[in-house]
């Protein structure tokens, strides 16, 4: 009974302490819509501990039909995975799902998992026809059906035997677990002369002289595998791409210094690190039961061994005992296998701390050809939330990438994505339709210009800010908002007054804050998809030219061009004028070969090229003369580093590339308001400007059409025709306002 006892006591105090840092409590069901989760997430306020400000409500893993409230901090799950809490720590996990169908099909915060109500359920591999409400149904009317029969008389002599028959069945589990223990450790000590793990009543402490001899040997020979197995380029480039969460396990000169090492000083670290290394970065495969665990017996892998020395080394930190016997078996096995260790340091046990298991994880993941930054997870964020988020970044920031992403993700999961105009976003007349639709997300990326601001009415501002406090009213679980905008457009909607639509911060996510890592797992991507042969550029080069770029540009478009062109761009100069670089390349363009770079202006001009299709004349003779199909073919490869192309049609990678074609054309060409007649009407007035007009905000990539052009009835003329066909009142437009009627 004393035992009982004991272990009665022992094991509260386990889920005491299992329980406690993230405030496990359990609940009979988890909410099952966004504004169930606010409420709860109010209730709970976990926003009062520092370390654990997240709100998760989900089922206990294995034990579907159970669950649980903590507080943590919220991460990404992949596609196909449960966030679950784990049986035995309540701590936030998440395992495969084998639901059919339910199961999340792209990747989620781990705080939206309300919606896959499969993973409430039995998503393990055993099916159950037994659905997530059901579940729930049956453990309410249960609770519900043992108070009723509490007020019964007739009942309670049968409650009493139920309460006796838990308490006998509690008390045989614990006997049984006493028993199978011992046995346990009765047939691990009649194990055969295999290494026998650390077992403290075998031979322990025998010449500890030669012990610890021996357990160097071992230590050395983890640095020796370190070097054997590591590319030191490859290595430094992981570390690189994982700095984040290693900055949050180790403390900050161990990470500057594990960041500048070479392989050879790596390989002289502390075995903390030479083990987090190797667990983590050395794609050594995992030991039969895990890293972290004593392995078993049989298990003779390189990364049993790993955790073997790891052990032989904790424990003698612990404990000071050496095992002598093992080691030397361990020892010689390894010599047979790689010779002798050539790597032979002294170590002072002494002062050596524990050996403790670290998992790194990606500091970001990729999800359907996207890595998946922080400022995406807060534009989804936002959207749950708030319903409405403004994405704000220089040009060439990733903005367009992150909102198709958001958008795609949308759409999967039901959503109407509705792309809006972006010179007047969604009319006045048109609001009572949007808001009687099903679940919808309003969606305009470049809203008010891609090149440059296109939109100078206020009266288009003031519909705009009725328009979206109208939308706002709505319930944001049946409408979403999602608008993209360049900071260079909207620094000149503000020079005129009208960028009261943005002063709410809270709807604001900057995206021009992206991590080193971020950066190099685009980078990464890039290079991936890149099919041009050359030579690649380090990591740590990367963030070396990185750290002289210009803020007007954004990291993903100079990391696209240095994975581009690296021979003529892979110094400080494209990070540091990206505009000017890429003008002075298409100008040596021009002067090289004058097909090859019309060419590429016609790409520009038509936004979409059909290879299969004849080109327009008008748009070809408006370039130069002679500009024919055939010319433009021949040249179509040559241009891959600057177009995207498929089977089909071809098109630049980014606005960027055709605001530098747009200037290069307009400095050389003889007659340069021809392109006017030949590019989109609205890259045209996005771009130009009236030169030596102070009053107006000259966007940093605008070109300045001087007094002689703007006085130009040829120019006047082509503008006013190609106004009139585009239907959109640009009236306003500054330029317009000082060229002949």
């Amino acid at each position: 009974m004393h035992v009982f006892r004991f272990l009665c006591l022992l094991f509260s105090q386990l889920l005491c302490c299992s329980s406690s840092s993230n405030q496990f409590e359990t609940v009979e069901s988890c909410p099952e819509s966004s504004e169930q989760w606010i409420n709860r997430e109010q209730r709970k306020n976990c926003r009062q501990f520092q370390a654990t400000p997240d709100f998760m409500c989900a089922a206990i893993e294995g034990q579907p039909g159970i669950f649980g409230e903590i507080c943590t901090v919220v991460g990404l799950s992949t596609a196909g995975k449960c966030a679950v809490l784990d049986a035995d720590t309540y701590n936030l996990n998440f395992i495969s799902c084998y639901a059919s169908p339910g199961c999340p099909t792209t990747a989620y915060r781990a705080s939206d998992i309300y919606k896959y109500q499969a993973c409430f359920g039995n998503f393990y591999r055993v099916q159950s026809t037994t659905p997530y409400k059901a579940l729930s149904t049956l453990h309410a009317n249960r609770n519900s059906t043992i108070d009723d029969s509490t007020s019964n008389e007739q009942n309670a002599v049968t409650v009493v035997i139920v309460t006796l028959l838990v308490y006998v069945l509690i008390l045989l589990i614990l006997i049984l677990f006493w028993v199978q223990k011992k046995r346990r450790k009765t047939e691990h000590s009649k194990s055969s002369e295999k290494l026998s793990f650390l077992d403290p009543k075998k031979d322990a402490d025998k010449d500890p002289a030669e012990a610890l001899k021996c357990m160097t040997s071992l230590a050395n020979y983890l640095r020796c595998r370190l070097v054997a197995l590591c590319d030191e380029t490859s290595l430094r480039n992981k570390l690189l791409l994982h700095s984040e969460s290693i900055k949050q396990n180790f403390e900050e000169n161990t990470v500057n210094k594990l960041m500048k090492s070479t392989l050879s000083e790596l390989s002289k670290s502390s075995l903390n690190i030479i083990y987090m290394v190797l667990t983590n970065f050395c794609d050594i495969p995992t030991p039969g039961r895990g890293w972290d665990y004593k392995p078993d017996d049989d298990d003779e892998s390189l990364g049993a061994d790993i955790e073997r020395i790891r052990s032989f080394i904790n424990e003698y930190v612990d404990t000071k005992r050496c095992y002598p016997k093992e080691m030397k078996m361990l020892k010689e096995r390894l010599l047979s296998q790689y010779e002798e260790i050539e790597f032979e340091m002294d170590l002072d046990f002494s002062r050596e701390q524990k050996i403790n298991y670290v998992k790194i994880k990606p500091d970001c993941v990729e999800d359907d050809g996207t890595v998946v930054t922080k400022t995406i997870v807060e534009i989804l964020k936002h959207l749950e939330t708030k319903g409405i988020a403004i994405c704000v970044g220089s040009i060439g920031c990733g903005k367009t990438t992150a909102l198709e992403y958001v958008s795609k993700k949308y759409r999967k999961e039901g959503w109407q994505i509705e792309c809006c105009d972006n010179f007047n976003f969604v009319e006045k007349s048109r609001v009572d339709a949007v808001l009687t639709a099903r679940k919808t997300v309003l969606f305009c990326d470049n809203l008010f210009g891609t090149f440059g601001c296109q939109v100078f009415s206020k009266q288009v501002f003031r519909d705009f800010e009725y328009v979206i406090r109208t939308l706002l009213n709505q319930d944001k679980n049946k409408l979403k908002i999602l608008l993209g905008i360049h900071v260079h457009v909207l620094d000149e909607i503000k020079s005129i007054g009208c960028g009261s639509a943005f002063q709410d911060k809270s709807r604001i996510i900057e995206l021009d804050n992206l991590s080193k890592s971020e950066i190099l797992h685009i980078y990464q991507l890039q290079q991936e998809r890149s099919h041009r042969n050359q030579k690649r550029t380090t990591y740590k080069d990367v963030l070396d030219i990185l750290e002289y770029s210009s803020d007007s540009i954004g990291k993903p478009f100079q990391t696209l061009m240095i994975t581009t062109l690296p021979s003529e761009m892979e110094r400080k100069a494209i990070c540091n004028q990206p505009l000017e670089q890429l003008i002075d390349h298409f100008k040596k363009l021009f002067y090289r070969d004058s097909d090859a770079f019309f060419s590429l202006v016609f790409i520009m001009c038509v936004m979409v090229y059909n290879k299969n299709k004849d080109i327009d004349d008008s748009v070809a003779g408006a370039i130069r003369a002679y500009l024919d199909k055939n010319t433009i073919d021949s040249y179509l490869k040559e241009l891959t580093p600057f177009t995207l192309e498929d089977e089909y049609t071809v098109e630049l990678k980014h606005e960027l590339i055709g605001i530098a074609l747009f200037h290069v054309f307009f400095e050389i060409s003889k007659g340069p308001w021809s392109v006017f007649a030949a590019c989109d009407i609205k890259m045209a007035l996005e771009l130009t400007r009236p030169a030596m007009r102070e009053e107006f905000l000259q966007h940093s990539f605008a070109v300045r059409l001087s007094e002689e052009l703007r006085a130009s009835n040829s120019v006047a003329s082509i503008l006013r025709k190609k106004i009139l066909e585009s239907k959109i009142d640009y009236e306003d437009h500054p330029l317009l306002r000082f060229i002949p009627s």
